[in-house]
C-alpha cells in the first residue's frame, strides 16, 4: 500500500527510541526494536507507543471536559500501567517509566499478581493505585479500565478509607481501550 506513510504499534511496556526496552514481563517484547525487524523490511516508518499512553491520548482528544486525567489499565493476573495527561500533554517521565504504578510500593495485603485475580482482591489494589495516583498527580478525572471492578461507588468507598472525599476526582469506567489505543495511535 503506497498510500501509507507511517504504521504504528501500541503496545506494553516502556518504549525509548522505538524499542521496547522493559516489557515489564512479558516473553518476546523485551528489547524489540522495531526499526530492525519491520522499518527496513517494509521502507515504512514505524511509529510505536505504549499501550496505555496512546489509550489516553485518544481518550483525551475524544472530550473537552478534562484538562488533566490518568488512565489505569488493571489487567486481570498481569500488572497494571497508567497514561496521564497534565494540562493537555502526555507525561512520559524521565525515561519514560511513568505510569509504570507496577513500581508503586502500595503495602498490599498480598502480592499484585495474587490480589489481582479476583474481584475482592483487585478491589484493594485498584483502590491503593488510584489513591496513589490522586496523591502525586491530582487528575481531574481517572479513567479506569479493569474487568474486575464492577462497582465504581464501592471502588470509591474502598479509596475514601485512604484518601478524603473531597479530594477524589471522577472516575470514569471504561470498558474497551482499543478504540482509544487507536485513535492515540494515530494522533
Amino acid at each position: 500500500y503506497s498510500d501509507i506513510e507511517y504504521v504504528g504499534f501500541s503496545t506494553p511496556g516502556i518504549i525509548i527510541n522505538n524499542k521496547v526496552v522493559n516489557s515489564l514481563h512479558i516473553k518476546g517484547l523485551e528489547s524489540l526494536d522495531f526499526d530492525n525487524l519491520f522499518q527496513k523490511k517494509y521502507q515504512k516508518k514505524f511509529i510505536v507507543g505504549n499501550d496505555v499512553n496512546t489509550a489516553v491520548v485518544g481518550y483525551f482528544a475524544s472530550q473537552n471536559q478534562y484538562s488533566s486525567m490518568t488512565l489505569l489499565f488493571q489487567p486481570t493476573g498481569a500488572y497494571a500501567g497508567a497514561g496521564t495527561i497534565i494540562n493537555g500533554k502526555l507525561v512520559k517521565g524521565y525515561q519514560n517509566v511513568a505510569g509504570e504504578v507496577q513500581f508503586l510500593p502500595l503495602g498490599l495485603s498480598d502480592d499484585v499478581l495474587i490480589l489481582n485475580k479476583t474481584p475482592e482482591g483487585m478491589l484493594e489494589l485498584v483502590s491503593h493505585t488510584i489513591t496513589s495516583i490522586i496523591s502525586i498527580i491530582g487528575p481531574e478525572a481517572i479513567l479506569l479500565s479493569c474487568s474486575l471492578i464492577y462497582d465504581i461507588d464501592e471502588l470509591k468507598q474502598e479509596i475514601y478509607k485512604l484518601i478524603p472525599k473531597d479530594y477524589v476526582p471522577n472516575i470514569i469506567k471504561i470498558e474497551d481501550i482499543q478504540k482509544y489505543i487507536i485513535l492515540g495511535q494515530m494522533i
